[in-house]
């Protein structure tokens, strides 16, 4: 059985042993591991992230070791999944299962002795013939906690049971040092490591799909019909999964990639002759850019890896070692450009120029700054700064934009929670990851009587995002009547606030209204 926070020696803690660890705990009383364990109200975070991010796919099996009370093996068959689980205090007499996904949440960080922490990682992982998911509590969660004591290389709650938090680094150095192998960031304390490059690859395409179908799908134009066109409306629904398929990947199936090519050879004899009919009646000529875009994607993602280390080139999916051959000729030729764009990030003057040529973003003399959800359509230099802050961090959940900067090798991921409907939302957080230590800071605004605010939303946005158009509508107002004047004089609540009544101007809601400021009686601002 395990040999770490192993059963007999948990069994051991929860009976007259105890005091030897805590002479203040009564004998009998249960071990602090024990009490860490809470009762949940909902999936634990972890386990929500490893879903979302489609490291637990719908036909995996979860098995979650160090499972306290159970709630998420509750929760995971509610949804569908087979789960099961075990813990030395609470279910010791479960069995150890191997599963596609193995959950170790907030378990290492309870634990007192270095070398169990070591011994956990290692049994955990062993039990994965997938993906073992990590978390921690990190450092800053500390600062939350109303009284502790030092003990050991941890702390003592106000409540006696044991902490040991670490930073995003140090989790990291613990999860790779005990495993040998690389771990992936999904978010600040939670990491994920795949039992091989192939299941780590598949993921890492699969991760991008959705986001990659959506926005690619929309360059497929609606041809301009004439007497010619009539092959391409015959047959139209056999050629739009070809359209889709050139859209998101930039190139033409091989044979017997896809299995609906069969039906486009009884019709056209080839699927080269089958595109020729799509080209025929484009409007423009859209799969150049797909192609150059998927060329663009594919090196931002093997920029990032080459930080790491490279996969090797079977380790890659079928589908995606055909789409290097189209686009590159070979992977050592992809790895030798990808390399060229991930060391020109040595010069600040690179990424300064790549903001400056972005047609998306906001720049200021020191800073970049774009909404997270337009961080694909970036330059690629820009993509692989903040995608190697990524594998620092992860995905900061509730993030709003991205912030690059200039002057130091940083990047920030800032929180507005009410960016849609505050026309001048506050900045409520940020997570700053920084390249000279190679770990994470977070900050909280929340508190702060005069935090940062922001103007001219519509810059942070795409062009085609449905909420530019308002947000420009709203910025063009307010320019006009003076009121973004001197921009470096209003970044903040305070000084907002005063630009508005030194104009005599406030806002009803999100809209811009004229306020008297003798009566303080407002009409509506003209537009």
């Amino acid at each position: 059985m395990a040999s770490l926070w192993h059963v007999e020696h948990a069994r051991h803690r929860d009976t007259v042993d105890c005091s030897i660890y805590n002479p203040r705990m009564p004998v009998g009383a249960p071990s602090r591991s024990a009490m860490t364990a809470i009762r949940r109200v909902e999936l634990s975070r972890p386990m929500k992230l490893a879903i979302e991010s489609d490291v637990i796919r719908d036909f995996d099996d979860v098995f979650d070791y160090g499972c306290g009370r159970g709630s998420d093996i509750d929760f995971l068959r509610l949804m569908g999944y087979t789960a099961d689980g075990w813990d030395p205090h609470h279910r010791p007499g479960a069995e150890l299962c191997e599963a596609a996904v193995v959950n170790l949440g907030y378990v290492i960080n309870v634990i007192e002795l270095p070398s169990e922490r070591v011994s956990t990682l290692k049994k955990a992982f062993e039990l994965a013939k997938r993906a073992l998911v990590v978390s921690v509590r990190t450092t800053h969660e500390a600062k939350f906690l109303a009284s502790a004591t030092v003990h050991e290389d941890g702390i003592l709650t106000g409540t006696d049971t044991f902490q040991r938090f670490f930073s995003q680094a140090e989790a990291r150095t613990l999860i790779e040092d005990t495993l040998t192998t690389q771990c992936t960031p999904l978010a600040p304390g939670v990491f994920v490591v795949f039992r091989d490059e192939g299941a780590e690859q598949e993921w890492l395409d699969q991760r991008s799909m959705i986001s990659r179908r959506v926005r690619r799908l929309r360059r497929i134009t609606e041809p301009k019909m004439s007497i010619r066109d009539k092959a391409y409306e015959t047959h139209r629904d056999i050629l739009r999964p070809l359209e889709e398929f050139v859209a998101i990947r930039g190139r033409l199936p091989s044979p017997g990639e896809v299995d609906w090519q069969e039906s486009l050879l009884n019709s056209f004899g080839s699927t080269a002759k089958a595109f020729q009919i799509i080209r025929h009646v484009a409007n423009d000529t859209w799969w150049e850019d797909a192609a150059e875009d998927r060329r663009q994607e594919l090196l931002v993602r093997f920029a990032l890896q080459r930080i790491r280390r490279m996969p090797k080139f079977g380790a890659l999916p079928v589908d995606l070692r055909i789409d290097v051959k189209e686009l590159f000729g070979s992977y050592k030729a992809a790895v030798a450009e990808a390399e060229g764009l991930l060391f020109s990030l040595g010069s600040p003057e690179t990424v300064r120029s790549a903001a400056a040529v972005s047609t998306i973003g906001k720049r200021t003399p020191d800073a970049f700054y774009a909404h997270v959800t337009a961080i694909e359509l970036l330059p690629p230099i820009l993509r692989v700064f903040i995608g190697a802050a990524e594998t620092l961090i992860g995905e900061v959940q509730d993030a709003t934009l991205v912030k690059v900067h200039f002057d130091k090798p940083r990047v920030s991921w800032l929180k507005y929670p009410d960016f849609d409907r505050d026309p001048h939302p506050a900045l409520a957080e940020s997570w700053v990851v920084d390249f000279r230590h190679l770990d994470v800071r977070p900050c909280d605004y929340r508190e702060r009587d005069n935090p940062p605010i922001l103007h001219r939303k519509e810059l942070f946005v795409a062009s085609d995002d449905p909420r530019h158009q308002r947000f420009k509508r709203l910025s063009d107002q307010e320019e006009r009547h003076g009121l973004l004047d001197e921009s470096h004089l209003i970044g903040t609540r305070k000084q907002w606030q005063a630009r508005l009544a030194e104009r005599s101007w406030s806002f009803k809601g999100a809209r811009l209204v004229r306020a008297d400021s003798a009566t303080g009686a407002t009409g509506t601002v003209d537009s």
